[in-house]
């Protein structure tokens, strides 16, 4: 006789696992390309602040944000490294933020441009719920 029960809880096991997953490879891949490493140029790239201050966290958005108190267009700030994410448990379902709070994201949410890149349209804030 075929125990239901356990056969979905380790079907339920195993369904979190897979989209817990194609979660963080979804939003690594958004992360990446709000960071310029893939893709087309999507955030603009004067003294590198905005770049710099995309963040990627799991259960809680972080609005820390870096400004090059020297900046120098010719030697902007690098993006920082891609998050390696991990949720708190194997039957954990959260929402992944990814953020970017420097002051003037909003205008370029806004306007979708800048002086320096008059043909970005980004968003600041997205969230995925994954539940």
């Amino acid at each position: 006789m075929i125990d239901v029960s356990k056969r979905t809880s380790e079907f339920k096991k195993k369904l979190i696992k897979t989209v817990q997953e194609r979660a963080i490879t979804v939003s690594t891949d958004l992360y990446d390309i709000a960071t310029n490493k893939v893709g087309k140029k999507t955030s603009p790239v004067w003294t590198g602040s905005f770049l710099a201050s995309w963040n990627m966290q799991i259960g809680s958005p972080d609005f820390t944000f870096y400004v090059d108190p020297y900046p120098n267009p010719s030697n902007p700030l690098p993006p920082k490294p891609t998050p390696n994410l991990k949720f708190d448990s194997p039957t954990s379902l959260s929402t992944i933020y990814i953020t970017d709070a420097v002051p003037y994201a909003g205008k370029i949410q806004r306007e979708g441009t800048t002086y320096s890149n008059p043909f970005i349209l980004q968003r600041i804030t997205e969230s995925y719920r994954w539940s």
